[in-house]
């Protein structure tokens, strides 16, 4: 299907929108009025702007999901062991664990910089320095 300027704004910015929002791109493109993935991306390889924006928003969705996190953790808790106990159903807390590392891996992958457990250091400031300075090299 061709489709006109117009029609690629609003079909596009529609699609980021989704994006910002914590939506998966190839859940996205399934939906009906949605074009393919081979059409996405030639839109993306035939304007600049348009890869600025998708990156942007690609950054947003990142920060969404981190929201997400936070509000799993701190939903309160919808089931108990037994009616009369008040005890957390262990199954649920578990659920919640795991879906919070999930994200937490998406993350990592998604913006590394940002949400890496990694430390990077840079030690290009740095010269060698000898272990013990009074040996003199011959």
């Amino acid at each position: 299907m061709a489709y006109s300027a117009e029609e690629i704004e609003i079909i596009f910015d529609k699609i980021l929108e989704r994006i910002e929002k914590g939506e998966a791109l190839r859940t996205i493109l399934k939906d009906k009025y949605m074009p393919s993935s081979r059409t996405f991306f030639k839109w993306l390889d035939e304007d600049s702007v348009k890869v600025k924006q998708y990156a942007y928003s690609c950054e947003q969705r990142a920060d969404a999901i981190f929201d997400e996190m936070i509000e799993i953790a701190d939903e309160a808790p919808e089931k108990y062991d037994t009616e009369f106990s008040k005890r957390v159903d262990g199954g649920y807390v578990q659920n919640k664990r795991v879906r919070i590392d999930a994200r937490k891996w998406m993350l990592s992958k998604m913006n590394p910089k940002k949400y890496s457990d990694k430390i990077q250091v840079d030690n290009s400031e740095f010269t060698e320095q000898p272990l013990f300075p009074e040996i003199k090299k011959k």
